[in-house]
């Protein structure tokens, strides 16, 4: 698990590569993963988010 905001790790873990890649597409979505963060409160369908290009 990984923090939305601060990309600090809250459970788990991952090579340095994987990591540093989910870190990439953390900031790339913040937005968008803050947006669903508060539909999933709702709930409310989420839908997706797109891969890291």
């Amino acid at each position: 698990m990984i923090a939305i905001g601060d990309g600090s790790v809250l459970g788990g873990w991952l090579p340095r590569t994987a990591a540093r890649l989910v870190e990439l597409w953390r900031i790339e979505r913040q937005l968008e993963l803050i947006a669903k963060r508060e539909l999933a409160q709702v709930p409310a369908p989420l839908g997706t988010i797109e891969p890291l290009q």
